[in-house]
């Protein structure tokens, strides 16, 4: 298989090596336009939202919209890309969806949902036995497979259970089996309390926990009392979304945007790179006035869900790219230094996301459901930062996913039915900067040359996988961002096969200690189909 070798850095889509693969998802219907094309509907888009309001800066923000675009520095939500411009656009890629309604009442609006390209999040809490909440299950993981053929994606869903409730026992049951379900347990901080107590229930439901994560990669976890609940319904429901970075309340949806965040790598006097921290910041003012906007946009499955959503306006800005930045900076992932510049951008993207917030609700107004006992400024929307796991984006722009580290030195991806084996971009980058030739460089570490070696011990301590490095490593990281945010992370620890059910069991109580608000474990190997694979 030959190995494709981009050596520049993560940036413009119609540079990645993914573009043209991707185009069937991402442009659609209209990929004859290219992304300048997308560039001008989603801009289209937005200048439609901002001629409700008269704002004297209207030009100058849809200029840095269009800039930001064009360079794939900010780029909102797939279902966004592919549906600006339509008559009803579905724009929106988070929803959580109340699970209380009629079976084929709940199927129908899951469907519209999912043929929107967005996914569905839904909470089992409301059912009173297991076998209820298994067969709920199997009659939606049947009728997502079964309505999949037209999807310019595969539709997926979430489900949330209490892991002392019940239904907890379907999803233990199912964990591994769902063919279109992520499997979620909510642990409280009461069980963590009696866990740690030595209260012997919650030891033996946490055992169950930690051994089906090591055999299936699932359930994963939300950790429910560092949720903010703020919704229209003061008693709702809460559910994590697919990739849990926005829990929402029941017929709740939100949409996300992220910022590539090598974009903000500047050369300083001296020549080495620094984050341009006022640009990133900027750049977050934008995306938040962009997204909030597009609320007035979506057009909603249902009646109930634009109610909701309209009456929190819920967005979350994030990043992808940390990894690679962490490497033109010189920081390595598991370092001291990592966490600092992780706090930091999550402090500056949100200090830049509530200043703008609130100052959209000074002359917009604040989101409907915001009330002084919430303990947060009046502003324009709930929530604001929120880190996504930027699957597609990611892919466009040539870059890592989210806040995760790199998967691979040399990865074999299989995207839209199609297999490639790629050089990571920052080694191509890194190989090509130190005057060798990228393509042999790739050849090399295929052949079993180690990177340090290859790249030298510098390069080879700054370059990772994820499998390399500790589960306490990704923790750390992760909550890092999180003590700055106020939306969830999409974070998976990727580990080694040889990987304990006590290992597992001792990073979900780091996490719980270190404040995350939830997450996801994934031993090597543990199911039979991967997305992306190491070949290096």
């Amino acid at each position: 298989m030959r190995i494709l070798c981009c050596p520049h850095l993560p940036g413009s889509p119609e540079l990645s090596p993914f573009f043209n693969v991707l185009a069937s998802r991402v442009l659609h219907r209209h990929a004859a336009l290219g992304w300048s094309g997308l560039v001008a509907r989603v801009a289209s888009t937005a200048h439609q939202a901002e001629s409700s309001w008269n704002e004297p800066d209207q030009e100058d923000f849809l200029s840095r919209l269009r800039t930001a675009l064009a360079a794939g520095t900010f780029l909102p939500n797939s279902p966004l890309l592919v549906h600006a411009g339509d008559a009803r656009p579905k724009l929106f890629a988070c929803f959580a969806i109340d699970a209380c309604r009629p079976l084929d009442e709940f199927l129908a609006l899951a469907r519209n949902i999912h043929n929107g390209m967005g996914g569905v999040g839904f909470s089992l809490e409301r059912f009173g036995d297991a076998a209820s909440a298994e067969t709920f299950l199997a009659a939606v993981d049947e009728d997502t497979v079964a309505n999949q053929a037209g999807r310019p994606r595969p539709a997926s869903s979430a489900v949330t259970v209490p892991i002392s409730h019940p239904a907890a026992e379907a999803v233990f049951a199912r964990s591994g089996r769902m063919r279109t379900i992520n499997m979620n347990l909510g642990i409280s901080d009461s069980f963590m309390v009696r866990l740690s107590g030595g209260d012997p229930t919650a030891a033996t439901a946490f055992k169950r926990l930690a051994d089906a994560v090591h055999l299936t990669g699932q359930p994963g976890v939300v950790f429910t009392d560092r949720i903010p609940r703020i919704a229209c319904e003061r008693d709702a429901v809460f559910a994590a979304n697919v990739c849990g970075e926005a829990p929402l309340a029941a017929d709740e949806s939100g949409l996300l945007g992220s910022l590539n965040l090598v974009a903000f790598a500047r050369r300083n006097s001296v020549g080495a790179f620094a984050l341009d921290e006022a640009g990133l910041q900027e750049t977050t003012a934008t995306a938040v006035r962009f997204l909030d906007g597009m609320h007035d946009l979506h057009y909603h499955a249902s009646s109930r869900l634009g109610a909701n959503s309209l009456a929190t306006r819920k967005i979350g800005v994030g990043v992808m790219g940390f990894a690679h930045l962490l490497v033109l900076l010189g920081v390595a992932y598991d370092s001291p230094e990592a966490e600092v510049v992780a706090g930091n951008i999550g402090r500056l993207m949100t200090k830049a996301a509530q200043s703008e917030s609130e100052r959209l609700a000074a002359l917009r107004g604040s989101f409907p459901a915001w009330r002084p006992v919430l303990g947060i400024s009046s502003r324009r929307n709930a929530c604001l930062v929120a880190i996504a796991g930027t699957a597609t984006l990611a892919l466009l722009v040539g870059t890592t996913g989210g806040i995760e580290p790199i998967f691979a030195h040399v990865g074999r991806h299989r995207v839209m039915e199609c297999e490639f084996a790629i050089l990571d971009p920052l080694v191509a980058y890194m190989a090509q900067a130190k005057g060798l030739d990228p393509v042999e460089v790739a050849g090399r570490l295929v052949g079993g040359e180690r990177l340090d070696t290859v790249l030298g011990p510098i390069l080879g301590r700054l370059l990772p996988t994820a499998i390399e490095l500790s589960g306490e490593a990704h923790v750390r990281i992760q909550a890092a961002f999180q003590r700055e945010i106020d939306g969830g992370i999409s974070k998976t620890i990727n580990c080694p096969a040889r990987t304990t059910p006590e290992q597992i069991g001792a990073w979900v109580r780091l996490a719980h200690e270190c404040g995350c608000m939830g997450l996801t474990i994934y031993r090597d190997n543990s199911l039979p189909s991967q997305p992306v694979s190491r070949l290096a």
